[in-house]
């Protein structure tokens, strides 16, 4: 999923989608490793279609 925000919004974002998706046994193994993956962008790598080609290889 490619979801753009302001970088004020980034972080609150990021809390909430966590806390969801740990709210179910949350407490198994891997879970927080697992079950969210933010990445930002890094625009040198260019558009964002080719930065989820590029990541997704």
């Amino acid at each position: 999923m490619l979801i753009f925000l302001e970088q004020l919004q980034s972080n609150e974002f990021k809390a909430v989608i966590e806390h969801y998706a740990l709210r179910e046994d949350g407490d198994e193994a891997g879970a927080k490793k697992y079950r969210c993956d933010f990445k930002d962008i890094d625009y040198s790598r260019g558009s964002a279609t080719g930065y989820i080609a590029s990541v997704c290889q």
